[in-house]
């Protein structure tokens, strides 16, 4: 069923904007009209027949209705702003302009319900919520809080020089008890004029640097969003870039492939053919048949390592046991298999993962561990146990642990890096563990302790599990 939602929540400009409603009807204990001595200065202007202390009064009672305005203007402005709604996947825009409107009339009867203040609801209070309704229409989403505050600013002190204006005398503006009086005042000293000249100049000022700033924002918020769309074409760019680099690079591996196997399956014919001659011998050489075997079974296991060059994603259900054999065998002719002692607790259980890339996983776990070894006693114990992971799922989890020279933890911090090493190699890294790892649905830990060695652990679904 199709219902009105928010598909867009801002909450700082929410938060804000209410904080500042709140804000407006707590302003009247403290913002008043004794503060700004207005009276005083009126009657120090019909006492001394001095013009200019009727303007001095006037700015003072625009300064006071502009920061007895600013927080429900900028409030309702905001709270508003914060919000997108959505009726059958289309932007309701006219939701946020009905919002300013509601908000800002309940304020004026609060205020004079609370503080029995009369805050004139009149000509410049509507052309602020006209002005508003406009400026909500306007996509300000790329630009900081405070420029649009300051834009709001500017156009609230501009409106309130309405009130004072003698020349709009029988018009629904300036309608409160002040700026009446001001008016009366100025007529009574033949001050109008001047009044009238002032408060024109800087009510246009004000709008037209409110207007100005506003087409200023306006284009610098274009700007963002022809930026951000540079940015999203360049990344598409880039990403079909690479997919076609990926394309060209997986069809040299299968050319590299069918290149590798074909002498190779050319080499397994012979060698069957060669056994099974052996075999007709009278009496069968059994060491030579074991050797054929032997090599027989090295050109089957390097023919599956060939084909799952292409299929990184391939997976298959192994045990435990045959990983850890398959490991064993491939690091016996390199320094580090001599130091490598295994612990298998589950031979049984079996591993959903691309064998190949696992074992070379394993392979260069136990590798970065002979290289930080520099002891006379060096051990590296690789022990296989069953486990669970943190949400209970039943894991399968290698263990290298060696008696090195360990980390420290601001090593430690960068190990996961792309092409790091301590010891200067641009060998495959911990990166690289981490990525199979994880494409195997895996996780990988490494802890570490100077001076004394490290863990690196390994955690793997078990199979049935997973896959």
């Amino acid at each position: 069923m199709e219902r009105l939602r928010a598909v867009k929540i801002n909450l700082r400009e929410l938060l804000i904007g209410t904080l500042l409603m709140g804000l407006s009807l707590l302003l009247p204990m403290v913002v008043h009209v004794d503060n700004f001595g207005i009276y005083p200065m009126l009657f120090s202007a019909l006492s001394h027949q001095e013009k200019t202390d009727v303007v001095y009064a006037a700015l003072r009672l625009v300064a006071l209705n502009s920061i007895r305005s600013l927080p429900h203007y900028l409030g309702a402005y905001l709270i508003g702003e914060s919000m997108d709604f959505a009726y059958r996947e289309k932007t309701i825009r006219w939701l946020r302009l009905l919002i300013v409107c509601v908000m800002i009339p309940p304020v004026y009867f609060l205020i004079e319900k609370i503080y029995h203040i009369r805050y004139d609801f009149g000509g410049p209070a509507i052309l602020l919520i006209a002005l508003l309704v406009i400026l909500e229409k306007i996509d300000f989403s790329l630009i900081n809080i405070s420029k649009k505050m300051l834009m709001l600013v500017m156009l609230i002190a501009s409106v309130q020089f309405l009130d004072v204006m003698p020349a709009l005398e029988g018009l629904p503006v300036g309608g409160g008890e002040v700026s009446t009086d001001i008016r009366r005042i100025a007529f009574f000293l033949e001050a109008d004029g001047f009044l009238q000249f002032e408060a024109t100049l800087l009510f246009f000022l004000l709008f037209v640097g409110a207007l100005l700033f506003c087409k200023l924002i306006m284009d610098e918020n274009d700007l963002k969003l022809l930026s951000e769309l540079k940015e999203q074409n360049e990344r598409m760019r880039t990403e079909k870039y690479i997919q076609m680099l990926e394309e060209r690079t997986l069809q040299e591996l299968r050319n590299l492939v069918h290149d590798l196997k074909t002498p190779l399956t050319a080499a397994q014919a012979l060698v069957g053919v060669v056994k099974m001659n052996q075999l007709r011998t009278d009496p069968p050489d059994a060491q030579s048949c074991e050797y054929l075997t032997r090599v027989e079974a090295s050109m089957e296991h390097m023919s599956v390592m060939i084909s799952e060059i292409l299929y990184e994603n391939r997976r298959a259900s192994v045990t435990t046991q045959r990983l850890v054999t398959a490991l064993l065998s491939q690091i016996s002719n390199t320094p580090y298999g001599r130091v490598v002692r295994a612990e298998n607790e589950v031979p049984e259980l079996r591993v959903w993962i691309n064998e190949v890339r696992m074992l070379r996983a394993l392979a260069n776990v136990l590798q970065n561990a002979y290289c930080a070894m520099d002891k006379e006693e060096q051990q590296i114990f690789l022990r296989v146990s069953a486990g669970q992971d943190r949400d209970g799922q039943r894991m399968i989890q290698f263990d290298v642990i060696d008696n090195g020279r360990g980390m420290d933890a601001e090593l430690l911090h960068y190990v996961w890096a792309d092409g790091f090493s301590t010891r200067g190699s641009s060998g495959l890294g911990l990166n690289f563990v981490q990525q199979v790892v994880q494409n195997n649905n895996g996780t990988v830990e490494i802890k570490s302790t100077p001076g004394e060695g490290t863990v690196v652990t390994i955690q793997l679904p078990e199979s049935g599990v997973e896959g």
